[in-house]
């Protein structure tokens, strides 16, 4: 079960996160993962505290499980990319984080169909505001 969950957030419709709370490495880690219309599109995993120790065995994980070749050594910032164009990004800051995102556009697609209807039905609702007030006017 979720720690807890959002839906329909951000005018996307049938969009929802779901969150956990755990621990990996002994550090807490709190998971997100984003739906839109069941379709799972994003992920992230945050730990909320981290070590140097956990920063290299996390990088050295990814590095033996995704074959990659090179140093991740004194870089903030990781970008992976495979041939489908699934994207993982690494990134140390206040929280070391890992975000996956899905390459395939259907989630896009779903989002920018939904913002265009949004916007379409904002634009209506403004000119019948607008024309009503000449009205009263």
């Amino acid at each position: 079960m979720p720690s807890f969950q959002l839906k329909d957030i951000n005018d996307f419709k049938d969009h929802k996160i779901l969150f956990y709370r755990t621990k990996l490495l002994r550090q807490k880690v709190l998971i997100q993962f984003h739906f839109i219309q069941g379709y799972f599109y994003y992920s992230q995993l945050s730990f909320l505290s981290f070590t140097e120790k956990t920063n290299g065995i996390l990088m050295n994980s990814i590095k033996s499980k995704y074959q990659c070749s090179g140093s991740f050594e004194n870089e903030d910032r990781v970008y992976m990319t495979d041939i489908c164009g699934n994207k993982m990004i690494i990134e140390k800051g206040v929280y070391l984080t890992v975000s996956y995102i899905t390459g395939d556009s259907y989630p896009q697609n779903l989002m920018k169909d939904q913002m265009k209807i949004r916007l379409d039905e904002t634009s209506k609702a403004d000119n019948y505001e607008i024309d009503r007030l000449s009205k009263i006017l």
